[in-house]
């Protein structure tokens, strides 16, 4: 990991060509990619970019998943630390 040292899995960049947005197909490239993590995954998105905190909070809520947001000085000025947790649930306890 290069931004996080507490989570299963990174999101480094997702883009959408724009004659492509506002059609699903990021969000469900999301939910595919995250579908098989059980744990916690981290991402960084600018301040400024707005659109991209929309989508994760759509992304985020549509799933059902948890999310947790710090602001942090990044290499390119503030961004948000963001930490989505996939809610998996966990292997059943063989102790029972």
């Amino acid at each position: 990991p290069f931004f996080y040292d507490d989570v299963d899995a990174e999101v480094l960049d997702i883009w959408v060509q724009s004659t492509s947005r506002r059609r699903g197909g990021a969000g469900e490239l999301v939910r595919q990619a995250l579908a098989d993590i059980h744990g916690r995954v981290g991402l960084q998105v600018h301040v400024e970019n707005t659109p991209s905190l929309a989508f994760w909070n759509q992304v985020v809520e549509t799933n059902g998943w948890e999310i947790t947001r710090e602001l942090v000085e990044g290499a390119g000025g503030q961004v948000w630390k963001i930490t989505v947790a996939t809610n998996q649930e966990a292997e059943p306890d063989e102790s029972s």
